[in-house]
């Protein structure tokens, strides 16, 4: 053949080919040409300043707190969001690489008010404060330890209820608390009779009460008396208007008398202290970032009901 022959050929076989498959991807016709259409999988949900919250980031925290309220969460959000671009502004992010996200968020603001700065300028005034807050800790009478066994009955206006349920419960501390009451020593002993009288309505309770320097407490001075009285691990069966008792002096503790300035007293106050104060001053912080902050919630991205406000 000649060479016109085989590019006749080759001519005819390029007419015959089936056309390309058309592509399946959506379009829209922007008036020069075809471009794909372009649809957003995390789209933004609140843009703080010029930092951008995805949806992704919502759900997230949503799942890691199931329970808290929306404006709680969003709040979270804002103040991750705001740390994070305070971390950028400020070179902390470019050093601190490896961390990312709400753990850059946290370990930005440990950096800004950290506990050694925030700490150690602690006023005598601070101290003071929380010496008094912790006061009974370090100056107080005998602590006396009660565990209590309770028949009482009730304050209602039929007389001839409460004569019934007194005559019910002296039978029961007659039968139940009195023939036992020198083999109880412990708390635990106390627990196996509550359960053994429960069905009688018999009630358990544990508390402390004080005896100061001159013979006071909170308690009713009979009652007060009573128990002052006992030794540790002795118990006793006693009335009063509302029905029968059995208590046990689980333990008893000295009078107590440390000023600030005693030792190891201040190292004490300081340890309740500085958590408190390192936690208000970061919030004070973020609240100043906060203040100053432009947050714009995407409508149709949060879920419904969810704002600020």
């Amino acid at each position: 053949m000649t060479r016109v022959h085989w590019l006749l050929i080759g001519a005819l076989a390029a007419c015959q080919a089936p056309p390309p498959p058309k592509s399946r991807e959506p379009s829209v016709d922007v008036g020069v040409g075809v471009v794909p259409a372009v649809v957003p999988e995390d789209p933004v949900a609140v843009t703080v300043n010029r930092r951008v919250v995805r949806r992704s980031e919502v759900e997230r925290l949503r799942k890691q707190q199931p329970t808290a309220a929306p404006r709680v969460l969003l709040s979270q959000l804002v103040a991750e969001a705001l740390l994070l671009q305070e971390a950028e502004a400020t070179g902390y992010a470019a050093r601190h690489s490896e961390s990312r996200g709400p753990e850059l968020a946290r370990r930005y603001l440990e950096s800004a008010r950290s506990e050694r700065v925030v700490c150690g300028n602690l006023t005598e005034r601070d101290f003071t404060t929380m010496y008094s807050m912790m006061r009974p800790s370090f100056e107080h009478g005998t602590l006396i330890d009660v565990t209590e066994l309770r028949l009482l009955c009730g304050e209602g206006p039929d007389p001839a209820t409460e004569l019934t349920c007194r005559r019910r419960i002296d039978t029961v501390a007659e039968e139940s608390l009195r023939a036992v009451a020198d083999t109880v020593h412990t708390a635990a002993d106390v627990e196996d009779l509550a359960r053994l009288t429960a069905p009688e309505g018999a009630r358990l309770v544990h508390f402390t009460f004080e005896v100061d320097h001159n013979g006071r407490s909170s308690l009713r001075a009979a009652a007060s008396s009573l128990l002052a009285s006992l030794a540790v691990g002795e118990a006793r069966v006693h009335d009063d208007e509302r029905g029968v008792r059995l208590s046990l002096v689980t333990a008893r503790r000295p009078p107590l008398q440390r000023t600030l300035d005693a030792p190891g007293v201040r190292d004490e106050v300081r340890a309740a202290l500085c958590p408190r104060v390192l936690e208000a001053e970061r919030r004070r912080y973020v609240d100043a970032l906060r203040a100053s902050a432009t947050v714009d919630l995407t409508p149709g991205v949060l879920p419904a009901g969810w704002t600020l406000e």
